[in-house]
């Protein structure tokens, strides 16, 4: 293996594998034509139109160098280095590349191999500038008059409990009664 002063480069980098494209596949799915058993307005339902069709993504060569990728924006690279470390050539250095591009996605190497791990869901990362809010409704500028038609709120109904003499002696109706 390297040591961690060439692992620090990105020109001592490749792709080992291909990149995921839109449709979350390594490599594009073409679907098969319609079987002479469908009718044609079956066949012309599944079949997307010309402009549907998206122009396919290109993914780099394999074994071709990280630094060869195509920057994000003209002040940010496509990936990012940092070291465990800011002492250099330590015995158990460890180097971790970064990708910009695929957020989540880390190769961490030392002198003895490297490891690589992808935490994500699989969205590439893009611009993002989140959409202005409604503009302010205008105040209602009629005038706000009170409804005479509208039935009067009932009163709430107040029950008297018994007072503590009749509590003590019952109800003297209920003694009559037995």
């Amino acid at each position: 293996m390297p040591s961690s002063d060439e692992l620090g480069k990105l020109e001592g980098w490749v792709h080992q594998n291909p990149h995921i494209k839109k449709q979350g596949r390594c490599a594009l799915y073409v679907p098969e034509p319609a079987s002479d058993g469908e009718s044609e307005e079956e066949a012309e339902e599944e079949t997307p139109k010309a402009e549907d069709k998206e122009e396919p993504e290109h993914s780099p060569e394999m074994l071709s160098s990280v630094e060869n990728d195509e920057d994000l924006s003209t002040s940010s690279r496509s990936w990012s280095i940092s070291f465990s470390s800011s002492l250099r050539n330590l015995k158990h250095q460890v180097v971790c590349l970064r990708s910009l591009l695929w957020p989540g996605a880390y190769t961490v190497a030392t002198k003895d191999g490297y490891s690589n791990i992808y935490i994500g869901w699989a969205v590439k990362n893009s611009p993002f500038q989140p959409p202005l809010p409604p503009e302010v409704q205008k105040e209602y500028e009629g005038e706000l008059v009170e409804s005479l038609e509208l039935p009067p709120i009932p009163e709430p109904q107040v029950h008297e409990e018994p007072s503590e003499s009749e509590a003590e002696h019952g109800d003297p109706e209920e003694e009559e009664e037995e």
